[in-house]
């Protein structure tokens, strides 16, 4: 249902090259990468997923410069480092390399969820079948080529996973807009 959901017609060879290509531009770009770069205190985004693995409390809001953030992210990241740990991947804690692969799943996540959104928009606007297709295919590219989306999706903090959740919540809305 999932596939056929998401890969229609004969649009589906035009999303899964997208999707396809998009994955291998996230792919090189985390393997060429640092954690560092293009980051916003990284190093205190991972204090405070070690805090969270090592106490599974959230820290006061002044412990730390990213402290005061929304704490799901971080518990997401402690688990990944539970799991780390548990299955003998790391020995110190978490690596920032481990960090960036979590908000890549994000990002994936998302462009998933942007692309049903795109399909909800496509339905609610769009008259012709060819046009629909057309308009969805080109904005899903947009999506997941532009500079910035890519740029974020290795991006050691908490905007992917707001991210996702904001997409998810546009979902949602499309999708009571079409039922109404």
């Amino acid at each position: 249902e999932f596939r056929r959901v998401l890969f229609r017609s004969d649009q589906s060879w035009k999303i899964s090259a997208i999707c396809a290509f998009g994955l291998g531009v996230r792919l090189v770009y985390w393997c060429k990468t640092l954690p560092g770069v293009r980051a916003h205190d990284p190093y205190g985004h991972l204090e405070y997923i070690a805090f969270v693995a090592q106490n599974w409390v959230r820290p006061d809001r002044n412990a730390g410069w990213e402290t005061t953030q929304a704490p799901l992210y971080y518990y997401v990241g402690a688990g990944l480092e539970s799991l780390e740990r548990h299955f003998g991947l790391t020995g110190v804690g978490l690596t920032p390399t481990s960090v960036q692969g979590m908000s890549l799943v994000f990002s994936i996540l998302t462009a998933i969820v942007v692309l049903f959104c795109f399909r909800e928009f496509a339905r609610l606007f769009c008259v012709e079948a060819a046009q629909s297709e057309r308009a969805v295919t080109t904005a899903f590219a947009l999506y997941v080529f532009w500079p910035t989306v890519v740029i974020d999706s290795v991006r050691i903090g908490n905007d992917s996973l707001l991210l996702l959740w904001a997409a998810i919540f546009l979902l949602c809305i499309l999708d009571r807009k079409s039922v109404v």
